[in-house]
């Protein structure tokens, strides 16, 4: 029951990605940028391409590729920006060769993604090998649109 309605919130947000969705009404709309590399959002993959980012409600984002159409959803925590700028940025958690999306950044609000499982346990596992750093942030520019 509980997948079930996981499912259908999942398939709703991605169709709202496609258009329906209203733009995030404080942030002046949604954020787009250009990702290197693959990255999980919680325990789903997503490739390298370009992205869009729109809030969804005050506690989630939707991310969608923009040409593949793969999109996921995920619960934030919103807080004021510690320095604000003018700077729109995407922060991801890097162990390994894995990342992690971690925050978005918009001039005048930070939303935070809670670690998921893989996430923590990646983070685990990366503290534990002597061969891999244990962690790092990568920063990826974006554009408020």
């Amino acid at each position: 029951m509980i997948r079930k309605m996981l499912v259908a919130l999942v398939i709703g947000s991605c169709l709202a990605l496609a258009g329906l969705a209203p733009a995030w009404a404080q942030d002046q709309g949604s954020v787009k940028a250009t990702i290197p590399f693959a990255f999980n959002v919680g325990a789903k993959v997503l490739p390298a391409g370009s992205y869009e980012i729109r809030r969804l409600t005050a506690g989630s984002v939707g991310i969608n590729n923009e040409r593949t159409g793969d999109c996921a959803v995920a619960l934030v925590m919103n807080r004021e920006p510690q320095k604000p700028s003018g700077d729109a940025e995407l922060v991801f958690n890097q162990y390994g060769e894995s990342y992690f999306l971690s925050e978005v950044r918009t001039w005048n609000t930070e939303r935070d993604l809670p670690m998921s499982k893989l996430e923590r346990r990646a983070a685990s596992e990366a503290a534990e090998s002597a061969s891999n750093p244990a962690s790092r942030e990568v920063y990826v520019a974006a554009l408020v649109q």
